[in-house]
């Protein structure tokens, strides 16, 4: 079974995860599924594997400007 079919956002409405700017009651109630999901890590593995902006969204409970920092972290160690 894909990690995909475990997580705890399964029924969930999308746009809790794909929101517009300045949402944040979404993304703190899209942050607290994620904070205690079983895939947590691979979905944000998944949203890693991405290039910066190609994946909008909240993946692993992180933003698309937190993943994006994320990776230039890693790059400048």
């Amino acid at each position: 079974m894909s990690w995909r079919h475990r997580a705890a956002c399964i029924g969930q409405p999308i746009a809790l995860f794909f929101q517009d700017r300045g949402r944040n009651d979404l993304t703190v109630k899209a942050r607290a599924l994620c904070r205690d999901c079983p895939v947590r890590l691979d979905c944000l593995d998944f949203a890693m594997s991405f290039p910066d902006k190609e994946l909008p969204g909240i993946y692993g409970g992180l933003t698309e400007a937190e993943r994006r920092r994320m990776r230039y972290l890693r790059h400048t160690g």
